[in-house]
């Protein structure tokens, strides 16, 4: 017998006021997931799952349809897609992460700064709730003394790796911007066998590009400053030794400054100080508040 399951999610959105003014909003978009079995082989299935664009926001109008630039914060998180495979040999997974970029305004923090304190309350109460509910209850091993233990079953083999097409994180200031970037990520992860685990960053790259001068500051042959360095980083289980095997290796560094970007960075600092004790002020007046 052949089957196949097949499940599709156009759109999905849900919003939370957290506080007086400030909405938190998740939507999704175009997911969709399968399962089969593979009747070449038998007990073997196959499973896949696409994950559209996630999107994050926080606004201070529940409006999304036309949300002001200035009094809302969006992230978007790239489309991930999953494809597996699971039999007697164990799980193999493959995840694929689209280019993922994010840009960060010194004024969004004042709004993050508030949200975070407000989440952290309310998940701090839910934590002692939850201990409270735990106090209450009769402890299990009281009551089961002399329970037959079952044999443990050995854990599941997994191998599993990913590709991450790159991302790109801007901190904007007011002449210049810092970005934290990435052309191609890859790796991956197994719980048998000798290697662990491994990770290969190509191109990341910390860089300064003015705001003023460039027309578009995302290209990075025109940054005025900027770190590049190619690594690869694996943790492997070796014969001889009890412990595992850590080892990192870099390939490349590549750094340039210019004599221009000294005084940019100074009044990207300059900025960054300004903002973050207006931040402080105002976390000290919402605590008194």
């Amino acid at each position: 017998m052949t089957f196949q399951v097949q499940t599709s999610v156009t759109s999905v959105r849900a919003t939370l006021q957290v506080m007086h003014g400030t909405w938190l909003s998740w939507e999704m978009h175009e997911t969709i997931g399968f399962l089969m079995n593979d009747s070449r082989r038998r007990s073997a299935h196959l499973f896949g799952l696409q994950m559209g664009p996630h999107v994050f926001g926080i606004s201070k109008s529940r409006s999304h349809v036309h949300p002001s630039s200035s009094s809302s914060i969006k992230l978007e998180l790239p489309t991930i897609t999953l494809r597996g495979r699971h039999d007697s040999a164990g799980l193999q997974v493959l995840a694929l992460v689209e280019f993922f970029h994010m840009s960060v305004r010194p004024s969004d923090w004042d709004t993050l700064l508030s949200v975070q304190q407000k989440s952290g309350q309310d998940f701090n109460d839910l934590l002692h709730i939850i201990e409270q509910t735990r106090q209450k209850r009769p402890d299990p091993r009281s009551e089961s003394t002399n329970v037959p233990t079952s044999p443990t079953k050995p854990p599941i083999k997994f191998n599993g790796s990913f590709k991450l097409k790159g991302f790109r994180i801007g901190l904007e200031g007011l002449a210049s911007t810092v970005f934290l970037e990435c052309d191609d990520i890859s790796g991956g992860i197994s719980n048998h066998g000798r290697s662990l685990w491994h990770v290969k960053l190509s191109d990341l790259a910390l860089s300064l590009a003015s705001r003023l001068s460039v027309p578009r500051p995302t290209h990075r042959d025109r940054r005025s400053a900027f770190v590049r360095v190619d690594f690869d980083a694996h943790l492997e289980r070796k014969s001889d030794a009890s412990a595992p095997h850590f080892e990192l290796s870099i390939a490349k560094v590549h750094a340039v400054m210019q004599p221009s970007s000294i005084g940019e960075l100074g009044d990207f600092i300059d900025h960054l100080q300004v903002w973050v004790m207006f931040c402080c002020h105002h976390s000290i007046r919402l605590n008194l508040s």
